[in-house]
Order: structure tokens, then C-alpha cells, then sequence
């Protein structure tokens, strides 16, 4: 994503210096709202104590040491945040303090811990970030005999990580894969953009850290999924585009690696997954995960994709467990005034065809469908497992992510035996479609054990524009019987028997042919229909869901 970008990269990179980089005065063309909420945050700030870190409390165990640290940290963001919108001259007495005593501490690692990788510990690394941007927005107010707050700043920054990580070819903790270490690599790269004044280390620091981020990307699915789902991808992507505005930014417009090719399928790829009102295809985690909207809007904007951006002011949650470094609370209260603005719409994807990641979705008159090949973690034994939403309302979902045996999702059995294979069991997924319908067919067979012996088992989902409902086939072919088959869906909607051939679910009504045994179950976060035709060796089965 990044090393292609290298080359103009060192032609266009402008040096780290105060008020050359971020044009602090579009703080102050927030919305109104936005700058009364941040000057009160920094009067609140004035007003209160200066928090000093003893090293007295960190020994005696009773959480002050590590509050007074915290609070030093967030009366310094505040103060920095209001000053951008109208001037530092109130605030700067009060911010060379902080920063003072910051740099001042023994050790940023959290917690007290002098030893160690400081570039590799989350609270060291937002510490970083908060002085770089502190450094790039307000180095230019520290003048005369000030400057020894920012030549302090700079010399803790270089002595703490930016020779570590310079001088090292490939540091131990920046080779893991998973948890943090692109977050952290992307902070790493923040605090070496916003203020590094050495520019050959920087220059140095910042193409390490991007060969080291662009080796986490490259496993990761070519058309935008993330192994870990919805809540993996919130986590990561949100953090490359901001390393993408960072990089735009820093180089006058030069460098823009948001519209390479990867970058627009990953933004793209939770507008695929929605089902509708805050519902995701999204076998790794939660069918309604907790997603930051300003996060999701500020991957919209690098990418030019004005659906992720409504879907994330749609999506907008104060309270969505997602990582908020100093750089990402910095570019939201940039983009404060334009995301209040944003347009909320729930917006999906007509027709979605994800071979690598192996999802398919379309939506026809009030229905939504969607087929999977399987979870991307492997922890799932949920290959060819169906979704089918009414009016942006789950009928057929997946109900229990978190268990992994096939029993717990919408697949069929065979004597009683699901499939056993999850991520790549099912084949030939694929997705037919025309102005007449729409076919969505995936290929169960390779997910079953091979002594069931089952040759083909093809599951089809159909939509049509002339009829109000969606027809799912399910047609096998076996070397014997083997057993009663039984036919599974999940649905959040308790069932009301209708007739020996109908239940309601919610607004949708459920039928099948008449040689089905139906039964259903309470099962955890909602029910269990299952339908049941004796031993055969080849059988096609429909059933027809409709308003």
C-alpha cells in the first residue's frame, strides 16, 4: 500500500517543523458546537489541579500515580485542542508545564517500567503522539526563553523512540502479527512525521515503518475483508488511512496512496457486509458490532467513498470500543464541521461478489440475501452459512458467532453430522445477476466428511423483482443414504406455527414442501428451525420465504 509510494515520497516529504505541516487554523472553522465543547474542556483543565505523577504513588499501589499521568496526558490534549481554535496565549503557561512534566518522567510505558521496548507499549507510544502534534501545532508559541520546552520535547522524543527504532533494521515487537502491532507501527510512523527536525533519521524512520506496515497488509484478503471481521477492521483500517491523510498532508498533496487499489476495496468492504440498520455480514464477531462512525467517515473521506462516509454518520456511536489515538482525535476534530454535515444513510450494496474473502449479497424489492464460504478466522464451521434480511430486519441470520460447531449456524445435517470444515469448506461460490433475478449458489459438499459421501450439495438463493419472496434450494447428491437429512435456519424471530407447512417469523412467513417434519428450538439469541426428510441419496428441496 505504502512502498510503491517511496520514491515521491522522498522528493515531496516537507521537513518536521512547527506550523508547517498541520494548518492549525482549521480548528477553528469547526462547527460552533464542536469549539464550546473544546473550550470547556480546556477552562475545566485550567481550573483543575496540576496533576503530579510521584513515583511515591506508583509504589504504594492505589492508582494515583497512574491517574495523575493519565490526567497530565488530558489536560495537555485539551489545553492543545482549544488553543488551535483560539490561540495559546491563556493556555501556554499551563502546557509548557505539562509538557515538562511529562518529559520529565522516568519512564512512558505503562506501567512503571523503565526496561523494555517503549516504542512497542501503547500508553509510551500515545504519549509520543500526543507531543508530536503538541509540537506541530503549538512549537511556534513556545518562543524566547520558552524554547527550552520544545528542545526538551525533542530531545526525550529521540532518546525514548526515534533513535530506538531508526537504528534497529526490524525491532522484534514490529514483526508479530495481529493484536496492536499496525496501530502501533502507524504511531511510530505519526511521531516521526509531526516532529522529527532530524531529517535523515526521519526520512529513515518513516520508510522503515512503512515497509514494516505494508508487510502486516499484505496477507490480509485482496478485496478488503479482515480475518478478524468487522471489529478486526475497525481496529486496523481506520489507522492506515489516517497514516494515508498523514502522508497527504506532509506532502503538500503529493502523496496519495488512498486511491490505490487495496485501500478502495477495504473501504468498501463494510458497505458490502451491511445487511441493513446496523446489521453486518460478520461471522468473526457480533451481527451488530459496536462500530466507531468517525472512524468509518474518516476511512470514507481518504478513499472518496461517499457510502462508507453516510454509513458511518448513520453508524455514529461516543461510545464504540475503537482505538482513539492523538492522531485519529485530532483529524475527527478536523473533520468535526464536514462529518456533522454528512449525510446518515443506511446505505448497502445491491450486488456484492467477494471471491477472496468469499461473500456474496444482493438486495431485490424489500429483501437482502447474503451466503458466506466460511469465517476468515478458521474458528468457524460455517461454511455456505445464509442470511436473509425483510425491510433491514434479520428473518435467516447467524445468531451465535461466538461458537464454532456447524450446529450453531444456518447449515444442514446428514444422520445428524454437519459440516466439519469452516474457512474454505464450501466451493464455487458465486452470484448470477440480471434485470429477471438473482442467483446466489455456493458448493456445501467439501465442507461434510468425506465418509458421508456427499458428491454435490448445492445451496441456491433466489430473488426475483416480479415475485415478493426469495426461494432457497438446497439440492444433493450422495454415493448412499446416509441418514435423515435435516435442513437448519437460525432466525432472532420467534416462530408462530402457521400450518404443518408455514411458520411465521417476524413479517416473513417460512414454507416448505409437504414431506418435511419442521420442529424448532430455543437456542441462544434466538431459534433453531429445522426440517427433516427421510434417508435418500438424491434430493432438491425448496422452501420460500415471504412478506
Amino acid at each position: 500500500m505504502f512502498t510503491t509510494a517511496l520514491n515521491d515520497l522522498m522528493y515531496h516529504l516537507r521537513p518536521a517543523r512547527p506550523g508547517q505541516l498541520i494548518d492549525r487554523t482549521a480548528f477553528g472553522e469547526a462547527d460552533g458546537q464542536s469549539v464550546s465543547d473544546w473550550q470547556r474542556a480546556a477552562e475545566k483543565a485550567l481550573n483543575r489541579p496540576f496533576p503530579t505523577a510521584m513515583v511515591s504513588d506508583g509504589l504504594s499501589g492505589d492508582g494515583a500515580f497512574p491517574a495523575a499521568r493519565e490526567e497530565c496526558r488530558r489536560q495537555l490534549f485539551a489545553l492543545l485542542l482549544s488553543g488551535c481554535a483560539e490561540g495559546f496565549d491563556r493556555y501556554l503557561p499551563r502546557m509548557a508545564d505539562l509538557v515538562w512534566e511529562i518529559c520529565g518522567e522516568a519512564s512512558w510505558r505503562e506501567p512503571l517500567d523503565e526496561y523494555g521496548e517503549p516504542e512497542a507499549d501503547a500508553f509510551a507510544l500515545a504519549t509520543a503522539e500526543l507531543l508530536a502534534w503538541t509540537y506541530t501545532l503549538a512549537g511556534e508559541a513556545f518562543t524566547g526563553a520558552a524554547s527550552i520546552v520544545t528542545r526538551r520535547l525533542q530531545r526525550e522524543l529521540a532518546r525514548r523512540l526515534l533513535a530506538p527504532f531508526a537504528q534497529r533494521e526490524a525491532p522484534a515487537w514490529a514483526q508479530r502479527r495481529g493484536g496492536w502491532t499496525l496501530s502501533n507501527l502507524i504511531s511510530v510512523l505519526a511521531v516521526f512525521l509531526l516532529a522529527d527536525e532530524n531529517d535523515g533519521r526521519r526520512w529513515a524512520g518513516v520508510r522503515r515503518a512503512l515497509l514494516l506496515i505494508d508487510e502486516r497488509v499484505r496477507p490480509l484478503p485482496r478485496d478488503g475483508a479482515h480475518p478478524a471481521g468487522l471489529e478486526g477492521w475497525i481496529q486496523d483500517v481506520p489507522a492506515l488511512s489516517d497514516a494515508a491523510t498523514l502522508l497527504l498532508t506532509c506532502t503538500g498533496g503529493h502523496v496519495d496512496v488512498g486511491g490505490g487499489a487495496w485501500f478502495q476495496r477495504a473501504a468498501e468492504y463494510p458497505v458490502a457486509s451491511h445487511m441493513g440498520n446496523g446489521y453486518f455480514v460478520n461471522p468473526e464477531g457480533e451481527a451488530q458490532p459496536r462500530l466507531d462512525g468517525r472512524a468509518m467517515y474518516r476511512v470514507g473521506v481518504c478513499a472518496g467513498n461517499e457510502g462508507l462516509c453516510r454509513l458511518g454518520a448513520f453508524l455514529n456511536d461516543d461510545e464504540a470500543n475503537s482505538p482513539v489515538t492523538p492522531t485519529a482525535a485530532f483529524l475527527n476534530a478536523l473533520m468535526a464541521r464536514t462529518f456533522k454535515a454528512q449525510a446518515a444513510l443506511p446505505v448497502t450494496r445491491e450486488r456484492v461478489l467477494l471471491l477472496d474473502s468469499m461473500r456474496t449479497a444482493a438486495s431485490v424489492g424489500p429483501f437482502r440475501a447474503a451466503l458466506i464460504g466460511g469465517s476468515l478466522s478458521g474458528d468457524h464451521i460455517d461454511a455456505g452459512n445464509l442470511y436473509l434480511f425483510l425491510n433491514g430486519q434479520p428473518i435467516l441470520t447467524d445468531l451465535t458467532p461466538a461458537r464454532p460447531l456447524a450446529d450453531a449456524h444456518a447449515l444442514p445435517a446428514i444422520g445428524g453430522i454437519g459440516p466439519v470444515r469452516g474457512t474454505g469448506g464450501a466451493r464455487d461460490l458465486d452470484a448470477r445477476f440480471s434485470d429477471d433475478f438473482v442467483c446466489l449458489s455456493v458448493n456445501l459438499a467439501p465442507a461434510f466428511p468425506d465418509n458421508l459421501g456427499v458428491q454435490s450439495w448445492q445451496r441456491s438463493v433466489i430473488l426475483s423483482p416480479s415475485e415478493q419472496q426469495v426461494r432457497i434450494i438446497e439440492s444433493f447428491d450422495l454415493l448412499r443414504p446416509a441418514g435423515p437429512v435435516s435442513f437448519h435456519f437460525m432466525t432472532p424471530k420467534r416462530p408462530e406455527r402457521l400450518s404443518d407447512r408455514a411458520l411465521r417469523l417476524g413479517d416473513a412467513v417460512l414454507r416448505w414442501e409437504d414431506d418435511m417434519d419442521a420442529s424448532y428450538a430455543a437456542v441462544p439469541g434466538g431459534w433453531r428451525v429445522s426440517l427433516t426428510i427421510p434417508p435418500t441419496q438424491h434430493a432438491s428441496r425448496a422452501f420460500i420465504v415471504s412478506e
